[in-house]
């Protein structure tokens, strides 16, 4: 039997989400009743006013040719632009499309990922595995003592990946959202957590996943002084009129898509949507493209047995899962996690 060790973090958590932020997602938000022609003058009278108080400070601004940061965009005049080209994405040609004048940045030709996975680790209090704060974390750091405005905005894309899936509206939510099922995690000897979601609300969802994803994950990231970061989606007044829409602006980005037609050329508006990204690993082409990096970091964190992970999972559990990207990503990133945060340990 593998002898116990406390933990200062509830391990449960974090192989459910693959995170440990607190939020609060008790009961959903007061919705508006207002129509889109109405929510549409408001919204863009609010992003325009949080994007000029940003621009005051002379930022380099993200563009992916996409909805959210395209509309950024269309309130500027010539700005600074660039693009973070990943492996899989086609977000480059959009963007160049819509902006010649687009840099773009493809750092992760160079990319050392157990710098970058160690540095990220040391940053949050308790283990993280958001691709995102790894994609970012990388590539903002081409941008020293710059503010970096981006197009990040509320998880819905979540929410609809859901809806798609079969089977009961719970089960899809957490099948897409956890890392480990709860099988999973109670056979490396936890308890599962109980989340009381309502089975059939789609708006208590929705602030689950608006909570767990934009407040608990990227506000975070967000505050980290070594990164100057923005997004004016997530600026208090955008935030709270964005949350408390109804669905059905919400849903398949409608809102945005009647701005962004208003103000984008017609092949960003109508861009096709991206195939469903988990939210906490790396898409697989990046993941194939550095497969020898991956190799040695998984020998490295998840086949040595002397590692302090193994203190708190089994040897022969985590063999298991190291093919399936998702739960190898959030082991990593825990195995790491452990091995620099020493003082995060008891026992």
């Amino acid at each position: 039997m593998m002898e116990k060790y406390e933990l200062s973090f509830c391990l449960e958590k974090y192989l459910k989400f693959g995170s440990l932020e607190e939020f609060n997602y008790d009961e959903p938000v007061k919705i508006m009743n207002i129509s889109l022609d109405d929510a549409l003058i408001e919204y863009e009278k609010i992003l325009e006013k949080e994007i000029n108080k940003l621009n005051t400070s002379n930022p380099i601004y993200t563009l992916s040719g996409g909805i959210d940061s395209s509309l950024i965009f269309s309130f500027l005049q010539n700005p600074t632009c660039f693009c973070s080209q990943v492996d899989g994405n086609d977000d480059y040609d959009f963007a160049k499309k819509l902006y010649p004048r687009v840099i773009k940045e493809s750092g992760f030709n160079t990319i050392n990922i157990e710098d970058i996975l160690i540095d990220i680790q040391a940053f949050f209090p308790t283990p993280h595995c958001m691709v995102g704060d790894f994609y970012d974390w990388h590539i903002y750091q081409q941008f020293p003592h710059k503010l970096i405005i981006t197009g990040e905005e509320h998880s819905i894309v979540d929410i609809l990946y859901i809806l798609s899936q079969n089977g009961s509206l719970i089960e899809r939510f957490f099948k897409t959202i956890e890392v480990f099922t709860d099988e999973e995690i109670y056979e490396f000897g936890y308890k599962p957590l109980s989340y009381n979601l309502r089975k059939n609300n789609i708006e208590h969802l929705i602030t689950f996943v608006e909570e767990w994803w934009t407040v608990a994950n990227r506000k975070i990231f967000f505050s980290n002084r070594k990164i100057r970061t923005e997004s004016p989606y997530f600026s208090d007044e955008a935030d709270s009129f964005y949350r408390r829409l109804p669905y059905s602006l919400k849903h398949n980005k409608k809102l945005k898509k009647a701005i962004a037609k208003k103000r984008l050329p017609e092949f960003i508006s109508n861009r096709p949507k991206r195939t469903h990204q988990s939210r906490q690993s790396p898409n697989p082409v990046f993941l194939n493209n550095n497969k020898h990096q991956y190799n040695s970091l998984v020998n490295k964190y998840l086949k040595d047995e002397n590692k302090k992970l193994f203190k708190y999972l089994s040897y022969e559990l985590v063999q298991k899962y190291l093919n399936n990207y998702r739960k190898m990503w959030a082991l990593l990133n825990l195995s790491i996690w452990i091995e620099t945060k020493h003082g995060g340990l008891y026992g």
